[in-house]
């Protein structure tokens, strides 16, 4: 990232992650953010494509703050990976309909 002068706060910006996924050469990113209230988070993402910035897809998972953090985390790669599948799977059955 020292390459591109771009810092970890920068990467809020959807322009930023395009030109970080450009450099590392990937086809789609995954960003997110986590909001911590007292006892509780919320943890939020995203799948970017980088080809032009369109939200693929993205998930969200809410529970304590804590030791269920990692849960959390195993939760939302779960659904990403399901919205995914479900995403490549209509494209794959579109391309053999045609």
């Amino acid at each position: 990232m020292s390459e591109l002068k771009l810092k970890a706060a920068d990467l809020k910006r959807t322009e930023n992650l395009l030109k970080l996924g450009k450099a590392i050469d990937v086809n789609a990113i995954v960003a997110g953010n986590f909001l911590a209230f007292q006892d509780k988070v919320r943890i939020n993402t995203q799948v970017v494509d980088i080809a032009d910035g369109a939200v693929l897809t993205g998930a969200q998972s809410e529970g304590q703050l804590g030791k269920g953090m990692f849960d959390l985390m195993d939760d939302v790669s779960v659904k990403i990976r399901g919205n995914l599948e479900r995403i490549f799977l209509k494209k794959g059955a579109g391309r053999a309909a045609q």
